[in-house]
């Protein structure tokens, strides 16, 4: 799915939403794919599918510094 485009043609669909989800988060990190991915799986009903994808994120999302002024906006 990675190598047909798939997974980036999803990903830029629901970029918006990743972007009012996750201020803090680079238009171009790793972690998008993996947030997009994660969702689309849960919205296929694909929840074994969804679980690896999910705790990528989580460890990638840990990696990125937080921005206080972030957590108080939202």
């Amino acid at each position: 799915a990675s190598k047909a485009g798939i997974i980036s043609g999803m990903t830029r669909a629901i970029a918006p939403l990743l972007r009012l989800l996750y201020p803090g988060v680079d238009r171009n990190h790793i972690v998008n794919e993996y947030i997009a991915s994660n969702m689309i799986s849960n919205v296929l009903g694909l929840g074994w599918a969804a679980t690896p994808v999910g705790l990528k994120a989580m460890k990638e999302l840990k990696k990125i510094p937080v921005h206080f002024s972030l957590i108080r906006n939202c």
